[in-house]
């Protein structure tokens, strides 16, 4: 493999990602792979090699990883800043921020529960985006080439862009004294969501229009980082077909 291969081009694995990026015709696709079981069970509407599942294995440093019989050998998305989000579009309601969220596997399950739930857009820190995870790809189940993100170097000048364009940021915290279900939803909103072992940058807790919390039992401090994020979302978009 050249220089430019390893920097540029990698494997995705897991049947989802790979179908999903074999049908954006904006992806740069170099091979496709997989094992004659996958091929015979998926229609391929392209060119791929059938090879054995230890070759499929030896394309990615992780032994526990299950690609599911097929890989992709792809190149990075270019991936846009907020100056290219249409700001003024009155489609545009509901924005995701996560703040100091590391995990690859946190953030594919967010992309995926944010094309599941309509989020318009996603902002996440350009140091965590890993495109080249296999780990975040596969999470998001084929959800990173449908939904809309855009990456950050410094979160609180994205939401101060965010604030010039009427959006109310809110932040998920666990601390907060008001439950996400005794607000009102505002009609342009933003939450802003905080990594499992740090929370949000004071930073960005000291310019948030609210903070709030999802209610769940007593018993248990705090759920994961994107079963929250469904929790959210989930609560959102009830209020706003029902309030």
């Amino acid at each position: 493999m050249t220089k430019e291969s390893k920097n540029e081009w990698f494997w995705v694995g897991g049947k989802h990602a790979c179908i999903e990026i074999i049908k954006n015709k904006e992806r740069k696709i170099k091979q496709i792979i997989c094992t004659s079981e996958f091929g015979q069970k998926n229609k391929i509407n392209a060119n791929f090699k059938i090879v054995s599942k230890e070759v499929i294995n030896n394309c990615f440093n992780d032994n526990n990883f299950s690609h599911q019989g097929v890989a992709v050998l792809v190149k990075k998305k270019n991936i846009q800043s907020i100056k290219n989000l249409d700001l003024n579009n009155k489609e545009i309601k509901t924005i995701l921020i996560l703040d100091q969220v590391s995990d690859q596997r946190n953030i594919g399950s967010i992309i995926r529960n944010c094309l599941a739930f309509k989020v318009d857009c996603i902002i996440i820190d350009k140091r965590f985006l890993k495109q080249n995870s296999h780990l975040l790809l596969k999470s998001a189940s084929g959800a990173f080439e449908k939904q809309k993100i855009v990456e950050t170097s410094n979160i609180k000048n994205d939401i101060k862009v965010l604030k010039k364009k009427n959006f109310w940021i809110y932040g998920l915290e666990v601390n907060s004294k008001e439950y996400l279900d005794e607000i009102k939803i505002p009609d342009k909103i933003a939450f802003v969501i905080g990594s499992e072992g740090y929370g949000l940058k004071k930073t960005v807790s000291n310019i948030l229009d609210n903070k709030i919390k999802i209610r769940i039992n007593e018993d248990i401090e705090s759920l994961n980082v994107s079963n929250a994020v469904a929790s959210l979302l989930t609560l959102v978009n009830y209020k706003r077909k029902f309030s």
